[in-house]
């Protein structure tokens, strides 16, 4: 993964932009570059110049001027070009199965300090999604460590403080959960912890096993081009003043995962450009959005509508972003090249590969990260939020609704533009192939079983009593087999890549327009990867189940069709693709018959 970190004269002067205020630096340079070398690197003999990394940064960008200044001085760039199996090596953040305790101090709410403080822990604690969204409440806390008996001596000694930080509930779906997730932020001259000054406890709580999130991520350290997260495992400890009443205990929150914060900070802890494009897929599926993404110098820009697509964690240069997006979306280029000057082929593949060995259905539009260096044209996912993952399509053990078809295997990413592309690519479906090949040496039987055993011996105790085992989804006994199952799913979800393949793939199909006294359906082409012809079934029905169609036509080529209107009414549609070796698929959308059940395929609409 390439990545400028430093800039370097011949002397070993050296310029670290991911240091605070030395990205300005860098700039003057680049400037200084272009006024005397024309845009070109000065060549030559140089003498020989001495500063150390750590000097001041405006003493470096002197001695940087002067080596400039100097006839005949180069200056060089010097890129990381390692994977980034190599820029997080395992040895650098070892796996651990450890619980941590955190003793958090919930302290007395001041109101005068806006209205996110109006609210007390309990109360924010029962809210439901929908308010605590609106409302977005915040707490003043004290966080210490400890152990299983309490805050650690050293920490109990230290003088009283005020506040070390602040917390507040962290989710999307999850906020609606019995047990909530939060996230606190250390003050800025609080001791990081570990190195970080952000932590995420996630409860996990419809993942009955709690250890799926740091499965995926331990996994992830041990897998080349794809960056991991540093996870903990955290028993929560926590005293609520936030009423105003003092003096009381700690109360047994239970088991957390805290999950490493992406972010500028975290880039520059694997040596990667912290100044680079760093956004955060929320609503994403690499299509151009006009709406929505434009530059900032653009006078129509609005942020919020931006951040409904990508939340941007990083530069506020949006137009590499912008380009990329232009290069996918244009059905004239060559996908191969561009895919090749946009995406790194063992960065993208692995990230699909473990997404499709783990069973990971929640990244179609969101729960990723794409990161591109600032010197660099190349985009990089980095992975977010594997708590759904290893599962037989269950968050509660033992579903009563079967899943929607489409979202096994590589039809789940069909509908975003990117993916789409690229598994119309041959070339570069059999370089997913070739990964999923590889990957599968890795991520074993064997060794899920191993790392599961070690979760168990430190989780279980904690997960199987106390506030866990009385907020539990299910019966307690469930999570043993919870913990049983996971372990066969890798080579489950990999057979299953390769007999849906021969499936073509499922469509959209639009809600129907009136034209020329008729009713227009129009659905998007489907593909098939072995390049066998596909037709359309295509049938309308009074009842969801469309037991007696109203309508039927069987073998379509083209993908509309048009009907004379029916009498007023609620109508339901279903298309079938089907190859030329008997595979089907169902069309996106699915509707509720009278039992309650999902019936998938089908789509509802009105005639008025």
């Amino acid at each position: 993964m390439r990545s400028l970190s430093r800039v370097r004269t011949t002397g070993e002067a050296v310029l670290d932009i991911r240091k605070p205020g030395m990205r300005f630096a860098w700039k003057v340079m680049q400037a200084m570059l272009r006024l005397y070398g024309g845009g070109r690197t000065l060549r030559g003999e140089c003498e020989e110049v001495k500063h150390r990394t750590h000097s001041n940064g405006w003493l470096r960008l002197a001695v940087l001027a002067v080596a400039l200044a100097l006839p005949g001085c180069s200056v060089t760039l010097v890129y990381d070009d390692a994977p980034s199996s190599v820029l997080q090596p395992e040895s650098e953040y070892p796996l651990s199965n450890e619980v941590v305790h955190l003793y958090v101090t919930v302290l007395p709410q001041d109101k005068s300090k806006g209205e996110r403080y109006g609210y007390t822990f309990d109360e924010t604690n029962a809210m439901g999604r929908g308010d605590i969204l609106s409302k977005d409440p915040l707490f003043d806390i004290i966080i210490r460590e400890g152990t299983s008996e309490g805050p650690s001596e050293e920490e109990a000694s230290k003088p009283p403080i005020v506040s070390n930080a602040t917390l507040e509930l962290r989710g999307n779906m999850a906020l609606n959960d019995v047990q909530k997730s939060y996230k606190i932020r250390l003050d800025d001259d609080s001791e990081r912890w570990p190195g970080q000054d952000t932590l995420n406890l996630n409860k996990h709580y419809r993942d009955l096993t709690r250890v799926r999130n740091k499965l995926s991520y331990d996994y992830f350290a041990m897998i080349p081009d794809l960056i991991s997260l540093r996870t903990q495992f955290v028993q929560l400890h926590v005293k609520d003043e936030s009423d105003g009443v003092q003096g009381g205990d700690f109360e047994d929150y239970g088991l957390y995962t805290h999950v490493e914060e992406v972010n500028e900070a975290f880039l520059a802890s694997r040596k990667l450009d912290p100044y680079g494009q760093l956004y955060k897929a929320v609503g994403f599926g690499f299509f151009r959005y006009e709406e929505q993404l434009k530059l900032v110098t653009d006078p129509t820009y609005d942020e919020a509508a931006f951040e409904t697509v990508l939340e941007v964690e990083g530069s506020q240069d949006h137009r590499k972003l912008i380009s990329m997006l232009e290069a996918v979306n244009d059905p004239t280029t060559d996908f191969v090249r561009v895919f090749d000057r946009y995406f790194d082929r063992d960065n993208y593949f692995t990230w699909m590969a473990v997404n499709l060995l783990f069973g990971n259905l929640d990244t179609f539009t969101f729960n990723y990260f794409i990161y591109s260096p600032s010197n660099s044209q190349r985009w990089y996912f980095i992975p977010w939020d594997y708590d759904r993952t290893f599962r037989n399509f269950e968050w509660f053990g033992g579903s009563k609704q079967p899943m929607d078809p489409w979202k096994a295997g590589l039809s789940n990413w069909w509908g975003v533009k990117l993916h789409q592309r690229v598994i119309q690519t041959p070339e570069l479906l059999e370089g997913l192939k070739a990964k999923v090949e590889a990957l599968g040496g890795i991520v074993t039987e064997e060794r899920t079983r191993e790392l599961l055993n070690g979760y168990y011996d430190a989780v279980g105790p904690i997960v199987t009593q106390g506030a866990d085992a009385a907020a539990f989804p299910k019966e307690i006994g469930q999570f043993d087999e919870e913990f049983k199952r996971i372990a066969g799913m890798p080579s489950f979800y990999k057979q299953q890549f390769y007999e849906l393949l021969e499936k073509p793939m499922p469509v959209f199909v639009s809600s129907p327009a009136a034209n020329d006294g008729k009713l227009r359906f129009v659905w998007d082409p489907s593909y098939d990867a072995q390049g066998d012809a596909v037709a359309y079934d295509f049938e309308i029905g009074a009842e969801p189940l469309l037991s007696n169609p109203i309508v039927s036509v069987r073998d379509l080529s083209d993908s509309t069709y048009e009907i004379d209107p029916p009498a007023p009414g609620t109508y339901y549609v279903r298309v079938t693709v089907k190859d030329a070796a008997g595979h089907t698929q169902v069309s996106y959308g699915s509707v509720r018959g009278e039992d309650g059940a999902y019936i998938f395929g089908v789509n509802a609409f009105t005639v008025e």
